[in-house]
């Protein structure tokens, strides 16, 4: 099965939607004292689900663009990338006032 710059483009962008649908919910519908079952849960159900789809897509795209015999290493370091990126996402710095923090 072929697999076109444009069809994996259509597929990221469409598999995008349901994590951004779970970040609008999360946005819209977690308090300072949560339900989990109604705040939390459908959007991670729907965060975890767009992530999956898109990841999916990325690294069969990155080992079609390869030989064969060099497939193996495109998705190691398409995984690669992305575990750094995480890496580097959870190390941002964050603006939180130590104020705000004694509260919680």
């Amino acid at each position: 099965m072929p697999c076109s710059a444009s069809g994996v483009v259509l597929l990221v962008a469409v598999a995008g939607l349901p994590f951004t649908d779970g970040m609008v919910w999360l946005a819209c519908f977690a308090s300072v004292a949560p339900d989990h079952l109604r705040d939390l849960l459908p959007s991670q159900v729907m965060t975890g689900a767009g992530i999956g789809l898109t990841l999916g897509a990325l690294v069969a795209a990155g080992g079609h663009a390869l030989p064969g015999r060099r497939a193996a290493t495109g998705s190691a370091l398409v995984n690669s990338v992305g575990g750094v990126a995480a890496r580097v996402g959870r190390r941002a710095p964050r603006r939180s006032s130590p104020r705000r923090m004694r509260g919680l």
